[in-house]
């Protein structure tokens, strides 16, 4: 349920650059920084991982809903570029504090051998949930181009929704969860995944290539 709902949230929310260029008339730097702030923000998971290592994951996740999803109700009240595009670089920001606790509740609910085949379902299945909502948003915009003020409200909605249902989620495997790491600060994170990278040459080809791939 969290995943279907989250799919709809991202589909939605995903047609911001069309509503700030097409609808707002945002200017070049505008749609610079919207098409930037995910990628930038997602530098902020090396700290986040690090401070929520070895601690419940729930309330880091109720953060993200409420700091992020929860604050883009305020998209009723964005009829200028400059509030439309704070609310969605906010979102933008919180997201990274979800992602290590997702990875975290997926390590510790299932098992190696089946963790792939499970998540790789959820993930299939639940995309239809996504064309269905941005192909509906899509035509909805082009029908009535102002009516990304209930919409993205109405998303920011159900995305806090999703990540509430996220943090209802029980950590079956309490060995997967250790006492909490001595805290090395930011410094000692960014040192932790260069380490990761230098020892695990696999790995480091792979995110090598993938940054390639993302550029």
């Amino acid at each position: 349920r969290a995943e279907l709902l989250n799919n709809v949230f991202a589909a939605i929310i995903g047609l911001t650059g069309v509503v700030a260029r097409k609808g707002l008339g945002t200017g070049e730097i505008g749609i610079t920084i919207l098409t930037t702030a995910g990628a930038a923000s997602n530098l902020t998971a090396i700290f986040w991982s690090h401070v929520m290592e070895g601690r419940p994951k729930r309330p880091f996740i109720v953060a993200s809903a409420l700091a992020g999803r929860a604050t883009l109700l305020l998209m009723a009240f964005a009829t200028s570029p400059p509030l439309f595009i704070a609310l969605s670089v906010l979102y933008c920001l919180s997201e990274p504090i979800f992602i290590p606790a997702q990875n975290a509740m997926l390590q510790a609910n299932y098992d190696p051998s089946i963790r792939g085949k499970v998540f790789g379902t959820i993930t299939g299945l639940s995309k239809v949930t996504f064309l269905a909502a941005a192909i509906g948003g899509g035509l909805m915009l082009k029908w009535r181009p102002e009516s990304y003020l209930w919409m993205f409200p109405a998303a920011g909605l159900i995305g806090t929704i999703s990540y509430l249902q996220y943090a209802r989620i029980r950590i079956r495997r309490r060995d997967a969860a250790p006492d909490r790491a001595p805290s090395t600060g930011a410094g000692g994170a960014v040192r932790e995944f260069f380490r990761i990278l230098r020892n695990d040459r696999d790995f480091d080809r792979f995110e090598r290539n993938f940054m390639f791939y993302g550029m």
